[in-house]
């Protein structure tokens, strides 16, 4: 009896446990982070709790993920046996770890403030990989975000801050675009807004607008149609989502890379929000040049160590010395 009073217990709370994790509130956002899968929710609340809003999709919480990709090959670090995933109580800020034998990953979230407001009107989301390894990689980050902003009408659109309109699947990168951030052009009132290209090092390389169904089926990239509508079937209806991609990045052992996006409320001063927390945020990333330098001598000595033992392997010592020669070249740093 006793065996089976347990049985019913953990299936009553099977469905229940995933819903708890730790919670962060500051002035009207909500955050709350889940150690089960690695996912968090973002909501706005209400002095009637029965109206607090989901600012993106939280019927199911992993329907924005993170995704790695480490030697051409796809991880999904809250869904993969290779990753342990907590929440780091000891850090100054809301942090997930995603915990591997070869990778650490870092989550923290950074509660944004207004020119002279008390009350938070967004968060950063900065993802930091650790190379754990003793050997090289190449790693590439992509975060997909289920942003159900507009998916209660057909016409979903977006607009940026160059007054961009966004109909269907579109593509910004940070070598062609300067959009800065997108909010959702349909609807009124206070809703989502994201960063796009800040200027920041830890910026996105790419930005892509297009239909959930289409991003969550693809490991990383999808057959792109410029302006394919959101609701084309076979896919997914009224399914909008976002995905920022990072690309691939040479990491040494013992490196870290750093990169991050914003989510903030449509009805704050967004540019104050993107540029007036810009020190807070380069506390938490490290900027192009210092991740340069510190991999610049992390490959010195990776060439001493394999000089020295007699055993160098020559493959992998030309391959140290060809991303030595470039970054030296990029400044201007003679042997």
């Amino acid at each position: 009896m006793r065996a089976f009073l347990f049985i019913m217990l953990a299936l009553f709370l099977s469905p229940i446990l995933p819903l708890f994790g730790m919670e962060y509130t500051e002035g009207n956002l909500h955050l709350v982070l889940n150690p089960h899968n690695g996912s968090f929710s973002l909501y706005l609340l209400n002095e009637n709790p029965e109206r607090n809003r989901a600012l993106f999709y939280d019927a199911d919480p992993t329907t924005s993920y993170l995704s790695v990709m480490v030697d051409n090959r796809v991880y999904r670090p809250g869904n993969n046996r290779a990753f342990d995933v907590s929440i780091d109580t000891n850090a100054p800020n809301p942090r997930l770890v995603f915990e591997s034998s070869f990778l650490r990953i870092t989550q923290d979230f950074l509660f944004l403030y207004g020119e002279n407001q008390v009350e938070a009107s967004g968060i950063s989301v900065t993802i930091t990989l650790y190379n754990k390894s003793s050997e090289s990689i190449q790693a590439a980050t992509r975060y997909l975000l289920d942003t159900n902003l507009s998916d209660t009408t057909l016409n979903v659109s977006y607009e940026t801050n160059r007054r961009r309109t966004i109909t269907g699947e579109t593509l910004l990168s940070r070598a062609a675009d300067s959009d800065i951030f997108w909010i959702d052009s349909n609807n009124r009132g206070i809703y989502l807004a994201g960063s796009i290209f800040t200027g920041n090092q830890s910026d996105p390389d790419r930005v892509l607008f297009a239909n959930w169904q289409r991003l969550n089926e693809s490991l990383w990239e999808i057959n792109q149609h410029e302006g394919r509508n959101f609701n084309l079937l076979p896919f997914s209806v009224r399914d909008s989502a976002i995905a920022y991609y990072y690309d691939l990045r040479y990491m040494p052992s013992g490196h870290s890379w750093s990169n991050s996006f914003m989510l903030m409320l449509s009805g704050s001063d967004l540019a104050y929000l993107v540029y007036g927390n810009s020190e807070e945020l380069a506390n938490l990333a490290l900027s192009e040049r210092e991740r340069d330098l510190l991999e610049i001598r992390n490959i010195i000595n990776q060439i001493d160590a394999m000089t020295a033992s007699g055993h160098a392997d020559e493959d992998e010592l030309s391959s140290l010395e060809l991303a030595l020669a470039y970054l030296m070249a990029k400044y201007n740093i003679r042997p």
